[in-house]
C-alpha cells in the first residue's frame, strides 16, 4: 500500500504542479523575448515579474501540501489511538454537561415546587366557605 501512495502522490499532486511551473515559466520567457515596441516589452516584463511573484508566494502553499501528502500516512497510522481518545473525552464531557444540566434544573424547579407545596398547604389550611353555608 505505501508503494501505490507513493505513486499517487507523484501522478496526481506532484507531476502536474511541476508540469504548470514549467509552463508558467515558459510563457514568461516567451512573453519577455517576443519582438515588440519598447512599451510592449515593458508591459510583457511587468507581467512575467507579476506572474512570478505569485509563483513565489505560491512556494508556501505549495510546501505544505507536499508536507501533508508525505505526512499523511503517519497521522492516518495514529488515528485510532487518537479516536478511542477523543470518544472517552466526548464520554466525559457529555457525563459533566449532564450532571450540571440536572444541577440547573433542580435549581430552577424546587423553588416551583416548594411555592406549590406552600398553595397547597395554605388551601388545606384556610377554612372553607361553602362548609359553613
Amino acid at each position: 500500500m505505501p508503494d501505490a501512495h507513493r505513486k499517487q502522490r507523484w501522478w496526481y499532486i506532484l507531476a502536474p504542479m511541476l508540469v504548470g511551473l514549467a509552463l508558467a515559466l515558459a510563457l514568461a520567457v516567451l512573453v519577455v523575448r517576443a519582438p515588440a515596441s519598447t512599451v510592449a516589452q515593458g508591459a510583457a516584463l511587468l507581467v512575467a515579474c507579476g506572474a512570478g511573484v505569485l509563483l513565489l508566494l505560491g512556494l508556501p502553499v505549495l510546501a505544505g501540501l507536499i508536507w501533508a501528502v508525505w505526512a499523511w500516512p503517519r497521522a492516518y497510522r495514529a488515528v485510532p489511538r487518537y479516536t478511542a481518545r477523543v470518544a472517552r473525552a466526548q464520554a466525559r464531557w457529555a457525563q459533566r454537561v449532564q450532571a450540571l444540566s440536572d444541577r440547573v434544573a433542580q435549581w430552577v424547579i424546587a423553588p416551583r415546587v416548594r411555592w406549590a407545596q406552600g398553595r397547597a398547604l395554605l388551601q388545606r389550611l384556610k377554612p372553607r366557605r361553602a362548609r359553613r353555608s
